[in-house]
């Protein structure tokens, strides 16, 4: 998997982006608002993490707490992939 690093274009002016590279330098995607930037660039490593986190709860178990109900969260992390993958 490759990474993706946030940059900034036009830094100061009122034409500032937020630029999306990979890690040969080319271009996946720019964010008008640059404080965007950094979560999309974040994007490809924080839906491998979520898909392992599925994983590791389906294979293995795991308390269930208040916080994260395996009814009603885990859908909804797996919606959110489906999503993140185009499905």
């Amino acid at each position: 998997m490759t990474t993706w690093h946030a940059t900034t274009t036009n830094k100061g002016s009122a034409h500032e982006q937020g630029l999306i590279i990979d890690d040969n330098g080319r271009n996946v995607a720019v964010s008008y608002d640059v404080k965007d930037a950094e979560l999309i660039a974040a994007a490809p490593e924080l839906l491998a993490e979520l898909q392992s986190a599925i994983f590791y709860i389906k294979t293995y178990g795991g308390e269930v707490t208040d916080n994260f109900s395996a009814g009603g969260n885990m859908r909804r992390v797996e919606e959110i992939i489906a999503r993140a993958k185009g499905e």
